[in-house]
């Protein structure tokens, strides 16, 4: 790709959004895993400040991944 194109803000825009989404989707992945345990959830919960039950976050990843 010619090097003046990765000056462009567009570009270096876009280059962060990618990064930022394939780092996201990584996150996602790991959550659908089976071993993720009741305690591995509580503690998601608390570093993000974010209740949630798990059953509807089981359901959530459930349908994103069928």
């Amino acid at each position: 790709m010619d090097k003046i194109i990765r000056d462009w803000s567009v570009y270096v825009y876009i280059e962060d959004l990618i990064k930022t989404m394939m780092t996201s989707l990584r996150a996602l992945s790991e959550l659908q895993n089976p071993a993720m345990k009741e305690r591995h959830w509580k503690e998601l919960m608390n570093v993000t400040n974010v209740i949630l039950f798990k059953f509807y976050i089981t359901f959530i990843l459930y349908t994103l991944f069928i």
